[in-house]
């Protein structure tokens, strides 16, 4: 006789992650390393969703300003989650840095300095330090505790942190309202999702 896997669906956040455990292979107890098949499922609208296969979950917490998921993936390698929003993977995180980097660059005649509000992740300023005539790029990331998953499971992110030109002001204490600015810039990039 053949069983039919069982799904459980468990719901964190408005994020839907689907379980599904091979009844065959099922041990009593139906512990965690049972479930041989794990599915993020991110819904944009009633028409348009997401769904990812994901191997494992490699890291899980909450900040004092949101809930921090990374994930394992076959197509997509890692991918991280905001708030049971997916915000970019390893495959496809150039799309987004590239657009928000490139568009401005190209039609703004002599840039050298740069503020990225948002952007922890490093992706934008790691676009800009191609262009040689940028003296200066400052990020404002309110999450530092972001910073650090980004810098621990998507290393190539902040690559630049190695560049002279990028600072990285971490404020968490203060609102953007407080913020203020004792320099002006060329361009500013608003990474806040």
């Amino acid at each position: 006789m053949v069983q039919i896997p069982v799904c459980r669906v468990i719901y964190l956040h408005d994020m839907k992650i689907i379980f599904t455990i091979d009844t065959n292979h099922l041990g009593k107890g139906g512990k965690m390393s049972d479930y041989t098949n794990i599915h993020v499922f991110e819904e944009f609208t009633e028409n348009v969703s997401m769904d990812i296969g994901v191997e494992k979950q490699l890291y899980s917490a909450e900040s004092e300003f949101q809930k921090i998921e990374v994930f394992q993936s076959h197509e997509f390698g890692r991918f991280l989650m905001l708030d049971a929003d997916i915000i970019f993977s390893e495959a496809d995180e150039f799309v987004y840095n590239e657009m928000v980097t490139h568009v401005p660059m190209s039609v703004h005649p002599n840039v050298k300095k740069v503020l990225i509000i948002g952007g922890g992740d490093g992706g934008v300023a790691r676009e800009l330090t191609a262009y040689p005539e940028i003296e200066q790029i400052e990020v404002v990331e309110p999450d530092e505790q972001m910073v650090e998953v980004c810098r621990e499971f998507f290393p190539r992110s902040l690559s630049c942190l190695n560049k002279c030109l990028y600072s990285l002001i971490l404020f968490a204490t203060i609102a953007y309202k407080d913020f203020e600015l004792t320099d002006t810039f060329n361009v500013c990039s608003f990474c806040l999702l």
